[in-house]
């Protein structure tokens, strides 16, 4: 490792000595110099020592992209050698500029312009908080949002039109490409209807927001007590499924909890999803606090203190993606959309959308959509499942 990061003629850069001492404090030194030997490390790690100037990302850029220089970029973020960057965003940046500059037509580009920088990302910008970074669900949301305004433009091109002379027909018969969802393209209509762009037309008249039931309570509650009882599971695997399953959490919030989101106050542990703490609940508060004991990603720098993520992923500083804690779920019988959904419906046939707001940290439009849904066309179901017999206790859907 020494030779590795000083230099013949002037030593160790002082802006690589947080490197050394990361990979100098790491729990098992053997792994750590077996994966300095790999000769893709190495020649990275050689550039960054013999570059003449200051270090920065436009470095690592120039180089060919590869998952190894993905770690490599995020141990040297961790250690302090590299500033934070948001490495998702980038990429959309980068795409939308590919995107507006491959338009011939100017108004065409100028379109594309403002519903990719002024639409999406802004609103991706404002999604991520300070210091985290965009998720590879906004990635892929963002990416097909952009493809489908894109289709929808080549389309109309091909017939001869443009924005301008869209009419109703052009829609209708409008067939978006593989792997473009119509209610991407319809995201696109409406907002080139509300700036003009496009007029005298519906985008769709069929309902956008919709969601597939009844729930099914029976396996809910079946999956939640086996993540309350179930000894052999992982404490992470656990936590995840069942702050799922009792707390309608999406998997994208999930892996975005943080360590300090969870307090304790007299002995009672709180968790922080909205401005309203909830109290777990035993056996859940004894989970927790193993989890917060043994909580560990499989990054080589860092130890469990270093990261804020309650599920830390396999890169240093960065939490578990959201394919990977899905895998985890549905590998132990926990299938993170259904059951996010049912639980939702089930406290929304319960409890006030404002406490549901304020528990839950969703917004308050989404709590009283689902309270509107709870007691609508699949009421006979719930009630169905109220009158069933109590023979096993259920806990309590919201804890105090």
């Amino acid at each position: 490792m020494h030779d590795l990061l000083v230099r013949s003629d002037s030593g160790i850069r002082p802006d690589l000595l947080s490197l050394r001492t990361a990979l100098l404090g790491v729990e098992r030194p053997d792994t750590a110099l077996l994966w300095l030997r790999k000769p893709e490390v190495e020649a990275v790690i050689a550039r960054l020592r013999d570059q003449a100037g200051p270090l920065g990302h436009s470095l690592l850029d120039e180089l060919p992209q590869s998952p190894t220089l993905a770690h490599i970029r995020s141990v040297l973020v961790a250690a302090g050698t590299l500033p934070h960057r948001d490495e998702l965003l980038g990429a959309l940046e980068a795409l939308a500029r590919e995107a507006v500059d491959a338009r011939t037509d100017p108004i065409e580009r100028r379109i594309l312009h403002g519903y990719a920088h002024w639409r999406l990302l802004r609103r991706l910008r404002q999604r991520v908080k300070p210091g985290e970074s965009t998720t590879r669900q906004q990635y892929l949301n963002i990416r097909r949002l952009l493809a489908a305004a894109v289709a929808f433009l080549d389309g109309l091109s091909e017939r001869g039109r443009t924005m301008a002379t869209c009419t109703q027909s052009d829609v209708d018969i409008y067939v978006p490409p593989k792997g473009i969802r119509p209610r991407e393209t319809i995201a696109f209509l409406h907002w080139a209807l509300a700036q003009g762009h496009v007029s005298g037309i519906v985008p769709s008249r069929r309902v956008q927001h919709r969601v597939s039931g009844p729930f099914d309570e029976d396996k809910r509650w079946a999956a939640a007590r086996r993540l309350l009882h179930d000894e052999g599971l992982r404490p992470a695997d656990r936590v995840a499924g069942l702050v799922i399953l009792l707390y309608a959490q999406q998997t994208s919030a999930v892996i975005r909890l943080k360590a300090d989101q969870v307090t304790e106050d007299d002995g009672k542990i709180l968790l922080h999803l909205g401005p309203s703490p909830i109290r777990l609940a035993p056996p859940l508060d004894r989970i927790m606090r193993e989890l917060l004991r043994t909580r560990r990603g499989r990054s080589l720098l860092g130890a469990p203190a270093d990261s804020p993520w309650l599920f830390p992923g396999n890169r240093p500083g960065q939490h578990i993606s959201a394919s990977g804690m899905r895998k985890r779920l549905i590998k132990i019988g926990v299938r993170p959309g259904a059951s996010r959904n049912a639980a939702l419906f089930a406290l929304a046939a319960e409890v006030p959308a404002a406490i549901i707001s304020r528990k839950l940290g969703l917004t308050i439009d989404v709590a009283v959509f689902w309270q509107r849904l709870s007691a609508g066309d699949w009421m006979a179901y719930a009630a169905s499942v109220s009158s069933r017999s109590l023979a096993e206790a259920r806990p309590r859907q919201m804890p105090s």
